[in-house]
C-alpha cells in the first residue's frame, strides 16, 4: 500500500522498543490501556502463545490472515514482530484508522529501515519503562531515511546548476578586486605577473608602429 494511503497521522504511530521475552507483557499493558479500542495484534506467522490474548476487543492475527481478510479494520494497529519485507507492514497499516505500534527488539532494526524509507519519513521512538533494552541502545535513525534525503539533494544540485548563469560579471569584478596592486607595479606574492593599470584605462592608438633609429653623426 502506498504511503499516500495511509491515513494515521504522524503523532499516532509509534515504536515501543523491547526484548522478544517481554513482547506479551507489554501486550496486555498496551491492551489494558486501551481497553475501549478495536485492536489487531499481528504477527509474521501463527503464534499461539499470543492467542490467549484474544478477546472481544482484540483479534490476534497473521500476516496471511490479515491479507485475507481485506475488510479488516481497527482503532489501533499493534505489530508484535516486523516482516521482512517492507511492503508487507504497509499492508498492515492500511488495516489501522487511529494508530499503531511496533514492539521492536533490537535484532528487528534492520527490518525497520525499508519501512521508513517507503513511509518517507522516520517512526517515533516511545520506551515502555520496564520493557526498556536495559543498557543497550537502539540505532534507531533521527533523519530522514538516505535514500530519500540522496535522492532530494541530487535533485537540487541539478536545479541549481540548471539555474546558475554562464558568466557572473557581479562575481567576476569582485574577484578581481582582490588583486592589489604594489608599487612596483606587481600582483601580490601568489601572482607573480606584471599588472600595468594604463594598459587596461588608455586606450590603444590606431595605425602601425614605425620603428626610428638614432643617426650617428659623421666623423670629420
Amino acid at each position: 500500500m502506498p504511503a499516500s494511503k495511509i491515513t494515521i497521522k504522524h503523532n499516532k504511530h509509534c515504536i515501543h522498543p523491547c526484548p522478544d521475552d517481554k513482547k506479551i507483557e507489554l501486550l496486555k499493558l498496551l491492551i489494558s490501556q486501551n481497553e475501549k479500542a478495536n485492536i489487531i495484534i499481528v504477527s509474521v506467522e501463527e503464534n499461539d502463545d499470543l492467542k490467549e490474548l484474544n478477546s472481544k476487543t482484540v483479534r490476534v492475527m497473521s500476516d496471511k490472515e490479515l491479507y485475507k481478510d481485506k475488510d479488516s479494520t481497527c482503532d489501533l494497529l499493534i505489530s508484535y514482530n516486523l516482516p521482512t519485507k517492507a511492503i508487507v507492514y504497509m499492508s498492515r497499516l492500511g488495516s489501522a484508522t487511529k494508530g499503531a505500534i511496533i514492539l521492536l527488539d533490537s535484532k528487528e532494526q534492520k527490518q525497520l529501515y525499508p519501512i521508513e524509507t517507503l513511509l518517507g519519513r522516520v517512526i517515533r521512538q516511545e520506551k515502555v519503562e520496564g520493557f526498556e533494552h536495559g543498557d543497550l541502545k537502539l540505532t534507531i535513525a533521527k533523519e530522514k531515511p538516505v535514500a530519500e534525503y540522496k535522492f532530494k539533494k541530487d535533485q537540487e544540485e541539478q536545479e541549481a546548476k540548471d539555474n546558475k548563469p554562464k558568466y557572473d560579471k557581479e562575481f567576476s569584478d569582485k574577484k578581481f578586486d582582490k588583486f592589489d596592486k604594489k608599487k612596483d607595479g606587481k600582483f601580490d606574492k601568489k601572482f607573480d605577473k606584471k599588472f600595468d593599470k594604463n594598459k587596461w584605462d588608455t586606450p590603444k592608438p590606431k595605425g602601425k608602429k614605425i620603428s626610428i633609429k638614432a643617426i650617428k653623426p659623421k666623423e670629420d
